[in-house]
């Protein structure tokens, strides 16, 4: 009878034991989902920031392409005006947009226009091309 009160105890210490181990697995089982739903969570929050970016980025080579094919437009009508009319463009234009264009020109074109240009202007247009060494 000795030995059945000490089996009974200690398949109880056993099952208390399971116990808390399954308990403590539990806890760590929900740690674990929780830490998992967040990583979901900033997962999807990175992959719409992905989505966000991809589609700024097209704005922007779009954006690009049309700054770029009506610079190569105002290229080509330039090439084709007479050089003083072409210069006075140049001239009331941004340096940065003067520049886009008269790259875009042949060297012979573009030092005919920079002829016209008033000196320090055209210093500083032939110094941003590139050309002054």
């Amino acid at each position: 009878a000795e030995k059945k009160v000490d089996q009974t105890i200690s398949l109880e210490k056993n099952i208390n034991e399971l116990k808390k181990q399954i308990e403590t697995l539990n806890t760590r089982l929900r740690e674990t989902s929780n830490e998992l739903e967040l990583a979901r969570l900033q997962i999807k929050r990175k992959e719409e920031a992905i989505v966000n970016l991809e589609r700024e980025l097209a704005l922007i080579k779009n954006s690009t392409e049309q700054k770029n094919k009506n610079i190569k437009k105002l290229a080509s009508i330039l090439e084709n005006m007479d050089t003083k009319s072409a210069s006075r463009l140049i001239n009331n234009m941004d340096e940065q947009r003067a520049v886009e264009i008269l790259v875009l020109l042949s060297k012979e074109r573009a030092g005919k226009i920079l002829g016209y240009l008033e000196p320090s202007k055209a210093v500083s247009l032939f110094n941003r091309l590139g050309w002054g060494g």
